[in-house]
């Protein structure tokens, strides 16, 4: 697939016209890593004399699963190739297509820098969801809702993870871009790379600051379920304590003894039960009292 732009042209190939085309070139055996199925792919580039290098690699979507795309690319002064196998994910292809027009001066430097930026244009939708869906479960557990957050919490932070390490890779593949050692870009399409850098750092910055907030919800949820494990430890303690009288006495009258004079008397029983229930009506009030029942 080829676009034509005014100062160039895009092209998008496969793996085997890629190879048709570079094999012979200095820099293949670099790309024929790059494009390994087998092995960690990450966000790069190395910049040449007359061209430049690399992978891009993010996850489509929310992300929650694991999957991610990943496109090798060349560029130079006049193309700008991109090398990826088509699958259903694969949608970078209409992305191209959507970037084309426009901009009557497109040149393919700046058509990768606005590539980049339609890759990563709904990550802040999606940090937006994450940190919505946080204040939800923190306003929850505030009013004692039965929630368990902890499946969800663990499949955002992992999510965050995948996204923090995005994120620093294509700092630090913009930073090289930005460097410009070989003055290969011009002034002006360097300080959109330098933009673009400042761009994933905020990103970065944001994941970093959820996956903070989220420890803060699985403190302030451990906080209210020893809150309530401590509530129910009082209340249990406040039973022994109140009757803890009672079982004395039980124990005391279970001895019988023959000389015991309740044991004969036709008011013992009755006096007991009184006994006993003045004993639990006071201790009731005296811990009322002190604020502890």
């Amino acid at each position: 697939m080829e676009f034509l732009l005014k100062q160039g042209r895009v092209m998008a190939i496969t793996k085997e016209k890629a190879e048709k085309r570079w094999v012979d070139a200095a820099f293949w055996d670099e790309i024929e890593y790059m494009m390994e199925q087998d092995r960690m792919h990450f966000s790069r580039a190395e910049v040449m004399s007359d061209a430049v290098i690399g992978e891009v690699v993010w996850h489509p979507g929310d992300g929650h699963d694991s999957e991610q795309i990943s496109i090798v690319f060349y560029l130079d002064k006049d193309e700008l190739v991109l090398v990826g196998e088509k699958s259903p994910k694969d949608h970078w292809e209409k992305q191209i297509q959507s970037l084309i027009g426009g901009e009557d001066d497109l040149s393919p430097t700046r058509f990768f820098i606005r590539l980049l930026d339609e890759l990563l244009k709904d990550d802040i939708k999606h940090l937006q969801r994450i940190e919505a869906t946080c204040f939800r479960l923190e306003e929850e557990i505030n009013k004692g809702g039965e929630i368990d957050p902890a499946s969800l919490l663990a499949r955002y932070r992992k999510l965050l993870l995948t996204k923090s390490f995005q994120y620093q890779q294509m700092m630090d593949m913009s930073d090289t871009l930005a460097e410009n050692v070989n003055d290969f870009f011009e002034e002006k399409e360097a300080r959109c790379f330098l933009t673009f850098s400042k761009k994933i750092e905020r990103l970065h910055g944001r994941t970093q600051m959820l996956r903070e907030y989220m420890i803060q919800i699985s403190e302030l949820q451990q906080q209210r379920l020893d809150e309530d494990q401590n509530r129910t430890m009082r209340i249990l303690t406040m039973v022994t304590t109140i009757f803890a009288p009672l079982t004395l006495v039980a124990g005391w009258y279970g001895m019988n003894f023959v000389y015991m004079p309740e044991l004969k008397s036709p008011y013992g029983y009755v006096t007991v039960i009184v006994a006993c229930g003045v004993i639990i009506v006071g201790e009731i009030y005296y811990f009322k009292k002190k604020r502890l029942l």
